[in-house]
Order: C-alpha cells, then sequence, then structure tokens
C-alpha cells in the first residue's frame, strides 16, 4: 500500500508562525494472514476499596486480559491509558499470552 501527498496538499502544523507539510509518499506492507489480535479485556476493577488484594496486600486496582485465540500473543507494546492524550501511559513489557490464557 502506498500513501502519498502533493507538495500543494495545505497542511500545515500548529507553530506559532505554521510550517506547510512538503509532501511525500510512504510505503507499508501489509500481511494479510496476520490478522487481528485476538487479546480481550475480560474483567478490570478501577476503583478496587475491597476486593482482591495484590502481593502487597493492598486493593489496587487491576485488569484481566484473556487471549481467545489459537495461536499466543506477545503482549509487548500492547498499552492502557486512562489519559486520551497519553495512549502509551502503561505499555506492557514482552509477555506471552497463550491461547485461551488469562
Amino acid at each position: 500500500m502506498q500513501v502519498a501527498w502533493t507538495s500543494t496538499n495545505g497542511i500545515l502544523d500548529f507553530a506559532a508562525e505554521p510550517n506547510a507539510f512538503a509532501g511525500g509518499s510512504w510505503t507499508y506492507t501489509l500481511d494479510p494472514s496476520a490478522g487481528l489480535p485476538t487479546v480481550r479485556i475480560n474483567e478490570f476493577i478501577a476503583a478496587n476499596v475491597a476486593g482482591l488484594k495484590d502481593e502487597d496486600a493492598d486493593a489496587s486496582d487491576w485488569i484481566e486480559l484473556w487471549n481467545y485465540g489459537v495461536v499466543t500473543v506477545n503482549l509487548g507494546g500492547f498499552s492502557l491509558t486512562d489519559d486520551p492524550d497519553d495512549p502509551a501511559k502503561w505499555v506492557f513489557p514482552s509477555t506471552n499470552l497463550a491461547p485461551g490464557g488469562s
């Protein structure tokens, strides 16, 4: 797939004196067999005051992910946030979630 813009695209940045985007093109290679990740948020608690406790005996907020697919999914690079301006507020480390695993 190729994406391209002409030099007369009219795109400007948000600088005090806006800069024009010069145009250009990018090429992407898509793998149609890759499919979408099969990981879902299965359960979560966003204001835990008296529920399950963590390893430090604190009633922390928590989330459970579930891989409903048939292949292992590496969560490295997946992220969670509570701030739309910071979509990668908490990025998962490289860890595998087995099929059917949570």
